[in-house]
């Protein structure tokens, strides 16, 4: 019987680009596992892999990281420390997109307990993270992709 997912594992996905690695850094009571994307594909397991879990994120998003490990779509590979750069607790930004124009036209800052509006932001503020829990499917194209939320099309 799988166990639950814990902070600090790692995770390898497999996509169309070749092998992707994922770290859980946080769980929130809302949302669930936070991981954190490792840039990068590979034809097999990095020999590197305590290097590349040290390095920057690719980017951040909330992913039912358990019920994936349970239905044995990744395959949970080690726990590791997470990085001192990827331990606090990251600022998210949020907001609903218009109906007709699919923008979101104000946005809101939340820091897993509390949200507080901002409006506009500013080029710095759209390379924060975006609220939001993806499922399988999703993950795969935003990894394949290269998505990132600064180019995020909201």
């Amino acid at each position: 019987m799988p166990r639950g997912a814990r902070v600090g594992d790692v995770a390898e996905i497999v996509t169309p680009n070749g092998l992707a690695y994922v770290q859980m850094t946080h769980r929130n009571r809302l949302f669930g596992a936070l991981i954190r994307s490792l840039p990068g594909f590979f034809g097999s397991r990095p020999s590197n892999l305590p290097a590349l879990v040290a390095g920057p994120s690719a980017f951040l998003v909330f992913y039912p990281l358990g019920a994936a490990m349970t239905r044995q779509i990744v395959t949970l590979v080690e726990k590791m420390d997470v990085p001192e750069h990827a331990r606090a607790f990251p600022l998210f930004r949020s907001g609903t997109p218009e109906i007709t124009t699919k923008k979101v036209n104000n946005w809101w800052f939340w820091n897993g307990e509390e949200s507080w509006p901002v409006g506009v932001l500013t080029g710095e503020q759209r390379k924060m993270p975006i609220r939001m829990v993806v499922n399988h499917e999703a993950l795969i194209a935003m990894l394949t992709s290269g998505w990132t939320p600064e180019r995020d099309s909201w």
